[in-house]
């Protein structure tokens, strides 16, 4: 068994044991696309606004969802504020009454291996 400490087995996933490297890796790849950033009003992966301040967003390198919170004066408008791989914490932290665009969700954020391509965004 490996050193480092198990963060938690998803049921149903059959890829094995998810450990904390896992969880800690970074959410910020060269894949953000320069043309539209994730801080843009016209960002692509807007998965719901909540209220005129607050949207969720898959974030630009495909590996989870984020709650964005709009600053108007600002030249990034819209900056992430917190980071989900699973449903259950987004509706934890997502203003309330829940959206039904956050309910219709897979439990988890879908691994972005298991994607046709490949997870490239290609």
């Amino acid at each position: 068994m490996s050193d480092r400490r198990l963060v938690s087995e998803r049921p149903g996933d059959d890829t094995g044991p998810h450990d904390l490297s896992e969880a800690l890796k970074s959410s910020w790849t060269a894949s953000n696309s320069p043309g539209h950033p994730e801080y843009c009003e016209d960002y692509p992966r807007i998965v719901a606004y909540l209220n005129d301040g607050t949207r969720v967003i898959e974030c630009g390198d495909g590996i989870q969802w984020a709650i964005q919170k709009y600053y108007p004066s600002s030249d990034r408008p819209w900056r992430s504020k917190y980071f989900f791989r699973s449903k259950e914490g987004l509706l934890l932290y997502a203003p309330k009454p829940t959206a039904p665009e956050l309910l219709v969700l897979p439990d988890w954020f879908p691994d972005p291996s298991l994607r046709p391509d490949g997870g490239t965004g290609a």
